[in-house]
């Protein structure tokens, strides 16, 4: 179980983003954006959300990562 206080970052697993009550909204909205859910994540629920900015060849760009990031933790990026 990821804690809600525990400050979501780029490096966040997958599976962590989808569980927490705040990123894991953030998450699904942004699937559902793209036509896709959850499900799609599926096979990379272990990877960071960092690393499919590179798998994805960029279709996820690094901006709306940093973005998720800052909203995910109240509007302030973790250090």
């Amino acid at each position: 179980m990821v804690k809600a206080d525990k400050p979501l970052t780029a490096k966040s697993s997958i599976g962590g983003w989808l569980k927490h009550p705040v990123g894991g909204p953030l998450l699904r909205a942004m699937l559902a954006e793209g036509g896709q859910d959850e499900k799609a994540l599926a096979p990379v629920r272990l990877f960071s959300l960092q690393r499919l900015v590179a798998i994805s060849q960029e279709m996820l760009k690094q901006e709306v990562v940093d973005e998720l990031v800052v909203k995910a933790n109240g509007g302030v990026a973790p250090s």
